[in-house]
């Protein structure tokens, strides 16, 4: 199995981490940053990719794998059949673009998702509470979200 770690540190004031990226590859691997403007990318099947701070990313490939962020204006991106992304910060974009993956966001943030039930259609929707409700996973079917 190959497990590999990369990491960099761009600049810092105060303490306070400005830029930060961690970049893993292999099944199982998980990335987490901590900081404004942080980024954790992963690739390998079962992987999580994980962040929190202002602007955000957290991208993650493979089966099965998870990109969570937190704070506003912030992103988390999987590409892997039924794989996970989850926002908790207004403003952000929680989007999965695998087959059978699942979303899930905040309110005022933007659910993305690929829908594989009859061809490929991408599907997007503002989580307004009303509609489309905060905290609760959705999987795309048939043209429409339907909570999962």
């Amino acid at each position: 199995m190959l497990n590999r770690h990369i990491g960099t540190i761009k600049g810092s004031r105060c303490g306070v981490t400005t830029k930060f990226s961690v970049a893993t590859i292999g099944d199982e691997a998980d990335a987490t940053t901590v900081g404004r403007d942080s980024h954790a990318i992963t690739a390998g099947n079962y992987s999580h990719a994980t962040t929190y701070g202002l602007h955000s990313n957290a991208i993650a490939t493979g089966k099965e794998s998870c990109a969570i962020t937190s704070q506003d204006k912030s992103h988390a991106v999987t590409t892997g059949d039924d794989a996970s992304s989850l926002v908790s910060g207004k403003d952000s974009i929680a989007c999965a673009l695998g087959k059978d993956s699942t979303v899930s966001g905040a309110l005022g943030s933007w659910l993305v998702i690929a829908d594989w039930s009859n061809g490929l259609r991408i599907l997007s929707a503002k989580v307004d509470g009303k509609n489309i409700m905060p905290d609760t996973w959705y999987k795309a079917e048939n043209g429409k979200f339907i909570k999962n």
